[in-house]
């Protein structure tokens, strides 16, 4: 790993060969979907084997993340060397059923997840003119700044989408595929990039830094060539929040993604396609990830970002939450009176209460057998666990 990043170091691949790839490996994907699947004419491919219809057995979701390891496209390669493939073979322990990430024999075994109702309608595969949902939100950007991106404007991690328009049209005079179905895909890919980073650190710096809560700064970002965080956006957050935090953000992250993919910032501003009223949306994870096992237990809100009025948000993730209508009236009195001096307070307190309230759901559904997967269901991270009481003695 440390010849990998003195060699990124020294080799940083330009913006140009970063977008070349990215549509070498659209191609790949619809080539090797065109291979295993007849897709009908309405709709687009991606979201057609990522949806419900799909009744294939081949992994498509895990072979996005394939094609950007594979030693093919050249991403992961060192000098004669390749991550992954130290050996000269694979050695990557795939699946993607779950985001989750385990250890066996020394190896990282990963378990994606994507959020299907991002290139989804509920289950249900896009028409070729549907776009994904771009919501709007704070990003980083070059300039190592602080900005605030207007919903439907197609940027996420500092990249503006449309610089790769005409050679996505060039792709698609050949794939006879249309402008937004393809810009569709290289969003997913774009958030395959920055988990990338998360599986590399999980299995090559795993002791070291999967779990580490140091801050990233501007040096942890190659590209930026500057020591200080650029101007705050009015009204929001410290700039910093928008480029690192604490869950997996940090200094290591920062360099293996800006430098590999000339990602600015860590936040995704795509969101779910919205569902007919007469459907019920499912419940969904974080967009995409490389966790523990144990941060997954059941679902997942998405996490907290900060932004205008974040702490009056961290009072609505609490409400919202299934185990706030088991606790007494007493402790909503008290989580509905606590005031926060500032965003960071307003977030430890929440991961503090959450951790509370998910075991307050595992004695209940424990007790009442609620799950139809039974005994098995139960994590067993809060077996005779007394942790999560921490926030009543504030």
């Amino acid at each position: 790993m440390d010849k990998f990043m003195k060699h990124l170091e020294h080799n940083m691949p330009s913006e140009e060969l970063i977008d070349k790839r990215r549509i070498m490996i659209l191609a790949q994907i619809l080539r090797k979907i065109d291979s295993i699947v007849k897709v009908p004419d309405q709709y687009q491919k991606l979201s057609y084997v990522l949806s419900e219809k799909y009744k294939g057995e081949f992994d498509f979701m895990y072979y996005i993340f394939h094609s950007l390891i594979r030693v093919e496209n050249g991403i992961l390669r060192y000098g004669e060397k390749h991550l992954y493939y130290e050996d000269g073979r694979h050695t990557f322990v795939e699946e993607s059923t779950h985001a989750a990430i385990s250890r066996e024999d020394n190896k990282a075994r990963f378990k994606f997840f994507l959020n299907v109702m991002l290139i989804t309608w509920n289950g249900e595969p896009l028409n070729k003119s549907e776009e994904i949902i771009y919501a709007g939100g704070l990003q980083g950007d070059r300039h190592g700044e602080h900005v605030y991106i207007d919903q439907g404007v197609k940027t996420l991690f500092g990249t503006d989408l449309h610089r790769l328009d005409k050679k996505l049209e060039e792709l698609g005079s050949v794939t006879k595929i249309n402008l937004i179905e393809l810009r569709n895909m290289l969003a997913i890919l774009l958030l395959y990039e920055h988990e990338l980073c998360h599986a590399i650190i999980a299995t090559y710096r795993f002791e070291t830094d999967w779990e580490s809560t140091e801050l990233a700064t501007p040096k942890d970002y190659p590209r930026l060539k500057r020591k200080t965080w650029g101007k705050r956006h009015p009204n929001f957050h410290e700039t910093k929040y928008s480029y690192t935090n604490k869950g997996g953000h940090g200094p290591l992250f920062c360099r293996l993604v800006n430098g590999l993919f000339a990602h600015y910032g860590i936040h995704s501003i795509l969101d779910v396609i919205p569902h007919n009223k007469d459907r019920s949306a499912k419940k969904c994870s974080c967009v995409v990830a490389a966790r523990r096992a144990d941060d997954y237990y059941e679902t997942c809100p998405r996490y907290l970002e900060y932004g205008l009025n974040f702490q009056k948000e961290v009072k609505k993730a609490i409400y919202a939450d299934v185990g706030f209508k088991f606790l007494s009236e007493g402790d909503k009195k008290m989580i509905k009176s606590r005031t926060f001096e500032n965003d960071e307070e307003a977030e430890e307190y929440y991961k503090a209460v959450k951790k509370y309230l998910d075991k307050v759901v595992y004695e209940e559904k424990k007790k009442y057998e609620l799950h139809p997967l039974g005994d098995n269901y139960y994590h067993p991270q809060f077996e005779d666990d007394d942790s999560g009481e921490e926030w009543r003695q504030e």
